[in-house]
């Protein structure tokens, strides 16, 4: 069930943006070796299916046991989720595929877009779905502007007839990757340089 409170005066309303403008920073503290990771951090919907589609992203993650941050924009439909994720756990890394491609799906049933506001270069390989038969107007355009491919290579669109790919979503390099790298003695002396 979703919960929700009407806000009235100039004060409350203050009290909720305030609350809006820290969420971030609050996710970013979270304690512990799950840390709120935004991979699929920026879905728009249209307003009207806003509410059904946050039913089946929670179920989505709840089946997964996963805990999370949400919050966003319900006049834009916009939704920012941070599922929670030890990337230091390299058996945890394969949930950002299958939590990604949930999402997609979930994301075109109600016509919306896995990117609302930024992040589209990250998710790339899936832009050809959602931008259908206007797909390949893009390669051409990336074509005649970046032939060789030199400018953010791989992202939302590669020339036309280069065989280049896009950037695939488990392709990116993690910082859980780069934090496995450090032995756990340096991991536990510098423990909170870790999380900053």
């Amino acid at each position: 069930f979703i919960m929700y409170m009407r806000a009235s005066g100039a004060g409350e309303i203050g009290k909720i943006w305030a609350m809006r403008k820290k969420a971030v920073g609050l996710l970013g503290n979270a304690e512990g070796e799950k840390r709120p990771i935004p991979f699929v951090e920026d879905t728009a919907v249209p307003p009207e299916n806003l509410a059904d589609f946050i039913m089946e992203f929670r179920a989505l993650l709840d089946s997964h046991n996963l805990a999370y941050g949400m919050f966003g924009h319900v006049d834009a439909g916009v939704l920012h989720v941070r599922p929670a994720i030890d990337m230091k756990d390299p058996a945890q890394e394969p949930m950002i595929r299958t939590i990604t491609d949930g999402v997609v799906a979930l994301t075109q049933k109600y016509k919306g877009l896995l990117w609302g506001e930024h992040g589209k270069g990250v998710r790339s390989e899936y832009a050809p779905e959602f931008f259908g038969e206007l797909y390949p107007f893009l390669q051409e355009i990336k074509s005649t502007f970046d032939p060789r491919n030199q400018l953010n290579p791989g992202k939302i669109a590669t020339p036309a007839r280069s065989g280049a790919e896009l950037l695939k979503i488990d392709a990116v390099p993690t910082r859980g990757q780069y934090d496995r790298q450090i032995s756990p003695a340096t991991r536990d002396t510098f423990n909170a340089a870790m999380y900053c």
